[in-house]
């Protein structure tokens, strides 16, 4: 049976664990998901953010956001920039620099701001997106990498993937099993 100390060990681990699978994206994006200049500050977002493994700061800077992700000690473990776009009535992240993608690669994340300061973030489904692709419904490369099985970079024109995006129930293309933070700071910090 586990005790306390180990079952708190093995929570972390698999929580570690499910943040990287969750957030390594399979899915990139060539081109953004939105115009960065229709962008609209999400004044919401900006704050420290408590995860199960994880500290991210969220500050503004020259009208982008600046993440800024650490450790349970405190490490700084990456930092990216990104900036909010909306389909629907839904908002979403695009993302540059966050982990292996290269520097003019986009990862796009669906977030929801609950009143009660949590944020709860879900990645894009990568399964949705390959078959998309394969059957010419957008346009992308479905690759191999070290990091995963199979992944999927998104090739199309911003116009033409919000629209793709905008014509289908998120509950296709978002992945069931979401990232979730809740706000223990509620104003901008440096990083």
């Amino acid at each position: 049976m586990f005790t306390y100390n180990k079952r708190m060990l093995f929570l972390k681990l698999f929580s570690a664990v499910f943040l990287c699978f969750m957030f390594s994206s399979c899915v990139t994006s060539k081109n953004p998901l939105c115009d960065k200049k229709n962008s609209v500050l999400d004044s919401g977002l900006i704050g420290v953010w408590q995860g199960e493994s994880e500290q991210v700061i969220i500050s503004q800077a020259e009208g982008q956001l600046l993440f800024t992700e650490k450790d349970t000690n405190e490490k700084v473990k990456q930092k990216y920039t990104g900036y909010t776009a909306q389909i629907k009535s839904d908002n979403f992240l695009i993302i540059q620099g966050y982990e292996n993608t290269a520097k003019d690669e986009y990862v796009f994340v669906h977030y929801v701001l609950s009143g009660n300061n949590v944020l709860t973030v879900y990645a894009l489904n990568t399964e949705f997106f390959i078959n998309a692709v394969e059957k010419q419904l957008i346009k992308g490369e479905i690759i191999k990498n070290k990091d995963w099985d199979k992944g999927v970079q998104l090739t199309d024109t911003t116009e033409n993937m919000f629209e793709f995006l905008n014509k289908i129930d998120k509950k296709y293309y978002l992945k069931n099993e979401p990232g979730i933070y809740k706000k223990i700071v509620n104003e901008n910090v440096k990083s």
